[in-house]
């Protein structure tokens, strides 16, 4: 998959990612267990293509990219429901875009690519590492240009109905067990 970026009239920034989205804590737990056997055969994410604009036909062609860093975003199922709503709904575009659930997901991926980063050096995949470490970079690059500068600490600003959001805690939760586990790698 692919994340996009849009920064109020720029050109939006692609990120290729291999992203899974749940609304289980148990489906969670399955897929960070199969991104941490993939990081320790040093494997990344194989994305078999994304679409990019072709600015001459204005038609999307599919480009191959592989070996991408791959993370899990999840939500509760009524957040999800909701999201799904408003997305279905055109002509709510705009609700959608300043979604605060847009928040709790980019501390998701964030939080990931940090822990999952510092895993694979941990382990030795410096390949794998370096892709985390890269699109970690080049995510909190864009995040500061659109949210001026206020990335760090997305979480405290949410809602407090996403704040508590189940699966969002049992991953947090999950991270900073899995950090601990293996120390905090720089």
């Amino acid at each position: 998959g692919e994340l996009r970026i849009r920064k109020g009239g720029e050109e939006d920034v692609r990120v290729a990612l291999g992203i899974d989205v749940t609304f289980s804590k148990h489906a969670m737990e399955k897929k960070m267990k199969r991104i941490l056997r993939e990081i320790d055969a040093g494997e990344l994410a194989e994305v078999k293509y994304y679409s990019e604009e072709d600015e001459e036909h204005e038609k999307p062609k599919h480009i191959p990219r592989l070996h991408v860093p791959r993370i899990v975003v999840g939500l509760n199922a009524p957040s999800v429901s909701e999201l799904g709503g408003i997305w279905m709904d055109g002509s709510r575009k705009k609700v959608l875009a300043q979604h605060p659930a847009q928040h709790l997901i980019a501390e998701e991926i964030m939080m990931q690519l940090k822990v999952f980063g510092d895993y694979a050096r941990h382990k030795g995949k410096h390949i794998v590492a370096a892709a985390y470490q890269k699109t970690m970079e080049e995510l909190k690059a864009s995040m500061r240009k659109k949210t001026t500068g206020k990335i760090e600490r997305i979480a405290e600003s949410l809602p407090s109905r996403f704040a508590r959001d189940p699966v969002y805690s049992w991953l947090k939760n999950y991270m900073e067990d899995l950090q601990k586990g293996f120390g905090k790698a720089s």
